[in-house]
């Protein structure tokens, strides 16, 4: 193994003189200074690292001080002769010195900084080849943010948010950095610092680091980009007044010692090299859980003191992880590293980082209490614990070599993540689109395909791939869309050949950059189609709609068309497509998996009679089927109601009417008649209360984001009819609860059910919440306090909306929003004027904007009084209190705005002076995207 390391190496080695080579084309044949006019902003190839030594001296964590100092020595190949070398290093770093020794002696170099790329440049006065050191001694400050080489409380600070929430705050802050190179974000003390500053914080403290994507920078001078690896070993020096502070980093300590002031530890030099993001260190108190698995590698989680309990899980995740991913892809955690350690670090910025041999964790997404933990919690930490070990091979060994091609990293630790901690726990169906319980909302097909086709649908959002000088953000579709592909190239494949594509990937490419086209030949050698299959996914916007028919003879035709016709860039590829079907008829099944980017014909199916039909009911096609108008919804819509029917058939089949609808490939009707056949489900004793609350809760959001862009145009008798059938579905469900009563479970169907019947005008119910608010608003339990607002604001008296209007005149908060957005549904004039004035408040107009949204949302009597007071109220903002506004009035008009009439007057907005200042490019692109998509379902439902 080592010997075939040394010989990857070389190649790599080979592969970056040959970049270096091609970079220098154009530039002076004398020796001159190297610089990358290729990419701008980019180091030049002509200086190639091979090795980092890396010193810092650092105070004591717990003493407060802000800066460090230390050494950098880098061995690397001059390539390209030339006169000076470019390096990274943040604006708060001071250079002392700055050395190259050649084998003609040392020179000492004069240095300049361009603070836009973050890069020195020192100049020489002879040229530079061949082999060579360079030694950087410098100072530098240590940040409070969570980036480069920060500072942070040493302790257990829980996750502020749900489960879920925890989850899309930790993809959506990863890699959201810009990528230009070199660009600087924001730095902001943490109030928590700030405080411990003045005394007031006696927290432990600690040293650690977040590097990725540009912050190794702020810790040492470095070649700060991805595809210039390196082996690292390090020194690291800490001021202490005893010897307990434990220093860590990548590799095993060869020696610790202390001696009285300083304690000195030496660190091995990696076993394979990493790019500069990968490094990483952490100094303080710990105690720690180990173990040594059974492959020969010594695990341990780094805890604050006296929480090594808390660790447990975590370690057991990681143990059976590793040996899981090395199974598969048939190289071993021990050709990385001698151990891995993990480690609890509360104030870092992206939650998780995959550090090689030193993950680092915020506390929550790591540690949990035995004694409380609950199976939420369980589940987040083996989702992130899996997630940054599948990096140690993609990511650590192999790596993408531009952070536009990221996909390589995180489409794959995405996919990873499901399909270890499906494997360790089976029995929690982490793939499952079942919503019930904690696991639903982090479940691969909520967390990650549904939301990657909410972020794609408008055909706005970038590529996963997009070229290296590209501005574009595409952070989240390369996570989410990324690894819907991944599966569906892993569905298609079958375990083993899905591995086997992997396997060659890792040990073809072993401490490299391989490209995407590297990744497309892995996968044709299990498949020589599969490069031309995937290559669109990658490099295209957008995905497919299925355009289901079935013929009264039992013919079964897919055809495929793209999902928006304003695909970013302007191309509308034919996608491969690898979906499963899965056919009912009195009892007997006729399941099939399709795999074509053509057209499908296929025999009739077997018997007669009406058919049940589920397009894509496991979720591994990234696609969304669409089954025509009318009757021809009938086979899916039967596959809903249908007894017995699982949770997940039904919120499959209800999330492919939503998505059809909202889209504009489908009608309301449809809508509606999912909601006829999901109110007798509802209703059923055959189906638990549970169940039906969270399916209920989930159809009823999905019909009040459609309502509002058919309110403005659909026909008033079709609306009213529409509405009718809403409130009629509910009834049942309405008559199962009752008004009072039942555990916390039937409350929280109570709840839904009666806001249902309210949106849906059902007399019976309104009239029973009315009684209940003129008992006493405030009487109310919680779960019904919105719909018996509503009903009152709705369907009360004039007393009953005077006292909603004192209400919200006296009230403050939460209690005063939601009187105000219950007023807001009144369907008169009248009433939405004395909203409206009772909204306004010229110190904070937040709850006035609420009211707006929901009368536009909802009220189709007050739309066009909401929609111009809006536009009105944006115009008098934008010219008496600048920009602040501009971005809540966009969202508001992107799920509402969606007539010819809201066009014009858009467009009469978006041409006064003040919205040249207030209202970007991007912003008005996303506004008409959404626009052009609005008005295609109000053309589907005129």
């Amino acid at each position: 193994l080592e010997s075939t390391s040394r010989f990857r190496m070389a190649c790599a080695r080979a592969l970056l003189l040959g970049l270096a080579l091609l970079a220098a084309m154009g530039s002076a044949m004398a020796a001159s200074c190297v610089v990358n006019t290729t990419l701008p902003g980019r180091l030049p190839l002509s200086v190639i690292p091979s090795h980092y030594a890396l010193e810092f001296n650092l105070p004591a964590p717990d003493k407060n001080e802000s800066a460090f100092s230390g050494k950098t020595t880098i061995n690397a190949t001059v390539v390209i002769e030339t006169t000076c070398i470019i390096i990274h290093a943040s604006p708060e770093m001071a250079i002392q010195s700055f050395e190259v020794t050649t084998s003609t002696g040392t020179q000492t170099a004069t240095t300049t900084y361009d603070s836009a790329t973050q890069m020195i440049t020192a100049s020489f006065a002879t040229s530079l080849s061949g082999s060579i050191v360079i030694a950087i001694s410098y100072t530098s400050h240590f940040r409070d943010n969570g980036t480069g080489l920060f500072i942070c409380n040493n302790d257990y600070e829980p996750l502020s948010a749900s489960n879920a929430d925890a989850l899309t705050a930790f993809s959506t802050r990863r890699r959201s950095s810009p990528w230009a190179a070199g660009s600087a974000r924001t730095r902001t003390q943490a109030p928590r610092r700030a405080a411990r500053s003045a005394g007031s914080d006696p927290i432990p403290q600690m040293y650690a680091t977040q590097f990725e994507q540009s912050d190794a920078r702020a810790a040492y001078p470095s070649f700060d980009e991805p595809a210039l690896k390196a082996t690292f070993e390090a020194t690291i020096v800490v001021a202490s007044p005893s010897d307990q502070y434990t220093v860590l980093f990548n590799t095993p300590v060869v020696s610790q010692s202390y001696d009285g002031t300083y304690v000195t530890a030496s660190f091995r030099t990696t076993k394979m090299p990493i790019s500069t993001y990968l490094v990483a260190l952490a100094v303080g108190h710990f105690d720690y859980v180990e173990k040594l698995s059974s492959y020969g590698i010594p695990f341990r989680i780094y805890t604050p003191r006296g929480l090594s309990s808390w660790g447990e899980f975590a370690l057991n995740v990681s143990i059976a992880t590793i040996e899981f991913f090395q199974t598969n892809y048939q190289f071993n955690y021990s050709n990385m590293n001698w151990k891995l350690d993990q480690i609890s670090t509360s104030g870092i910025t992206d939650d998780a980082m995959e550090n090689q041999g030193l993950c680092t964790y915020s506390p929550g997404f790591l540690l949990c209490d035995p004694a409380t933990c609950k199976d939420g919690d369980y589940k987040m930490i083996a989702l992130v614990v899996t997630h940054e070990l599948s990096h140690q091979w993609f990511g650590d060994t192999i790596t993408a070599p531009w952070w536009s091609s990221l996909y390589l990293n995180e489409g794959f630790a995405r996919y990873l993540q499901y399909v270890a901690t499906d494997h360790l726990f089976p029995s929690w169906n982490i793939f499952d689109t079942d919503a019930l319980g904690p696991l639903g909302p982090i479940s691969y097909y909520q967390f990650t395909y549904l939301r990657a086709q909410r972020l794609d649908y408008l055909g706005l959002a970038a590529p996963i791939i997009i070229p290296e000088n590209s501005t574009a953000d595409n952070h989240q579709i390369f996570y989410e869309k990324g690894a819907s592909v991944n599966r569906m190239v892993a569905t298609y494949l079958g375990t083993a050949r899905w591995n086997a594509a992997l396997a060659h990937e890792v040990n073809a490419h072993a401490y490299t950059n391989p490209t995407v086209p590297d990744l497309l030949a892995s996968f044709g050698l299990q498949d020589p189609n599969l490069p031309d299959y995937v290559a669109p996914w990658l490099y295209s916007s957008g995905f497919p709609v299925l355009l289901v028919s079935l013929s009264p003879q039992g013919v079964l035709n897919i055809t495929q068309t793209p999902i928006t016709p304003t695909l970013w860039p302007q191309s509308t590829p034919t996608w491969w497509i690898n979906v499963n079907v899965t056919a009912r008829q009195r009892g007997q099944d006729a399941s099939f998996t399709l795999s074509t980017a053509a057209p499908t014909t296929l025999k009739p199916l077997p018997g007669g009679g009406e058919w049940e039909i589920v397009v894509d009911p496991t979720v591994t096609a990234f696609a969304i089927p669409v089954y025509g108008e009318g009757t021809s919804w009938d086979p899916v819509l039967f596959s809903y109601g249908a007894l017995g029917a699982s949770a997940n058939t039904r919120i499959i089949v209800e999330q492919h009417v939503f998505q059809a609808v909202r889209t504009g490939w489908a009608g309301v009707r449809v809508l509606q008649e999912l909601a006829l056949q999901a109110g007798h489900v509802y209703a059923s004793p055959d189906v638990d209360i549970a169940t039906a609350a969270t399916l209920s809760a989930t159809l009823l959001a999905d019909i009040q984001t459609v309502v509002p862009l058919v309110l403005a145009t659909i026909d008033p008798r079709a609306y009213y009819e529409f509405l009718t059938a809403l409130g009629n579905a509910i009834d049942g469900t309405v008559r199962r609860v009752g008004i009072s009563g039942g555990d916390a479970t039937t409350a929280q169907l109570r709840g839904t059910a009666y806001s249902w019947a309210v949106f849906g005008n059902l007399p019976s119910a309104k009239d029973e919440l009315v009684k209940l608010f003129q008992a006493g608003p405030l009487k109310i339990s919680p779960e019904l306090q919105t719909p018996a607002f509503q009903a009152a604001a709705q369907s009360g008296t004039p007393a009953d909306f005077a006292t909603l209007a004192q209400l919200a005149r006296t009230s403050t908060g939460t209690l005063r929003t939601t009187t105000l957005m219950a007023m807001a549904t009144a369907q008169d004039t009248s009433r939405c004027n004395a909203t409206l004035e009772a909204a306004f408040d010229a110190q904070d107009l937040s709850d006035y904007y609420i009211v707006l949204q929901a009368m536009l949302q909802s009220n189709r009597a007050c739309r066009s009084l909401a929609f111009s007071t809006l536009l009105a109220e944006t115009q008098e903002s934008w010219t008496t209190q600048g920009c602040l506004v501009t971005q809540v009035v966009i969202s508001i008009l992107e799920g509402v705005a969606s007539s010819s009439s809201d066009l014009a007057a858009i467009n009469a907005l978006l041409a006064l002076p003040a919205a040249a200042t207030c209202v970007s490019q991007a912003q008005r692109t996303e506004l008409f995207h959404y626009l052009a998509i609005n008005m295609r379902v109000t053309d589907r439902n005129a």
